[in-house]
């Protein structure tokens, strides 16, 4: 009797913390919004949440290296310099043949 008991609350911890790894992942590790690498949480300066998900989705993250490279400050700053980016990549895909 007591080694079922023991062995259910093993199983239920086990359980516990992989749920705990799948849900906080994406908040210890975010992903830049401007370069797109995933990196360890200290390497952002900018941190922010956008929606209620519990995805990566649902923060948008500058790490420094991009701050400093793209002279990026706020978080319109970094709207402003993604759209810049894909107008860039659009046209020099479709105008240089």
């Amino acid at each position: 009797m007591p080694y079922t008991l023991i062995k259910n609350f093993a199983e239920l911890l086990i359980i516990i913390f992989i749920t705990t790894i799948i849900v906080y992942t994406p908040e210890l590790f975010p992903r830049c919004a401007f370069c797109g690498h995933t990196k360890a949480r200290w390497a952002f300066s900018l941190h922010t949440h956008t929606s209620l998900s519990l995805s990566r989705t649902g923060n948008k993250s500058v790490c420094k290296k991009c701050c400093f490279n793209e002279n990026i400050t706020t978080i319109s700053d970094l709207d402003k310099k993604k759209e810049i980016k894909s107008r860039v990549k659009y046209k020099t895909k479709y105008t240089l043949r």
